[in-house]
């Protein structure tokens, strides 16, 4: 795991690529990129506090297998999150953005996906669900919540589909 200005005792390679990790709280982004750096070793867990972090790395992207936001409580529709997103999108276009949030609402996780995210992560899921869904993804898939499908669609077509 490295963050922007370094990461004492990081790995230098990853067996799969990388994991990007942005979350705007430092707090947050060091307690949860080291748990995503011990669950998901297969990746090279990077942090950064802001996209424009993006600007200073020399950054393969190939390497990269997903981009996990952590909007917190800001809503999908928020100056912060639309503007983030665009910016994550212009930088790495072909990176699946996954959106871990605090808000568990149909219309939040819709919305996140009509801004071209691949994963809606609410904090609510239980610490394997959360990898597990980070892993569908960076293999290609999509996630949403099972209680998307239970508000119209099938849990099948919520959490199976692939790009």
């Amino acid at each position: 795991m490295k963050e922007s200005a370094g990461y004492p005792g990081g790995r230098q390679s990853a067996l799969e690529g990388q994991l990007l990790y942005l979350d705007p709280q430092s707090l947050t982004r060091d307690c949860i990129g080291r748990w995503f750096d011990a669950e998901l070793d297969e990746y090279d867990v990077v942090l950064l506090g802001d996209p424009a972090a993006l600007d200073d790395r020399s950054l393969d992207p190939g390497a990269i297998r997903a981009i996990v936001f952590n909007a917190g409580v800001e809503c999908m529709a928020s100056d912060l999150v639309v503007d983030w997103l665009a910016r994550l999108r212009k930088r790495l276009p072909d990176a699946p953005v996954i959106v871990l949030s605090s808000l568990e609402d149909r219309s939040e996780i819709i919305d996140g996906f009509g801004l071209g995210i691949r994963g809606y992560i609410p904090t609510s899921l239980t610490p394997d669900v959360v990898v597990e869904a980070v892993r569908l993804i960076c293999a290609g898939g999509t996630f949403a919540p099972v209680s998307l499908a239970s508000l119209g669609g099938s849990s099948a077509e919520t959490n199976r589909q692939t790009s």
